[in-house]
């Protein structure tokens, strides 16, 4: 299954690194903090460390995704 991450603050992380544990997933996320220089860099490479696909617009991770999670605070 395809999984994308809305969100990839602290629950998402959580999900997303346990998602790729399991396997046999294409897990993927977008985080509006990537549209700002100031924090796009501190979102990719965690994301990219735990195994998750950085998708560069909200548009575009759903796409991929057959199934979305939203992971933001209300």
């Amino acid at each position: 299954m395809r999984i994308g991450l809305i969100g990839f603050g602290e629950v998402g992380r959580i999900l997303g690194e346990a998602l790729v544990r399991q396997g046999g997933h294409w897990v993927g996320t977008y985080d509006r903090l990537l549209d700002d220089p100031g924090t796009a860099g501190d979102v990719a490479p965690r994301a990219r460390a735990a195994g998750v696909q950085v998708a560069p617009t909200s548009a575009a991770l759903l796409a991929e995704a057959d199934l979305a999670i939203s992971a933001v605070t209300a």
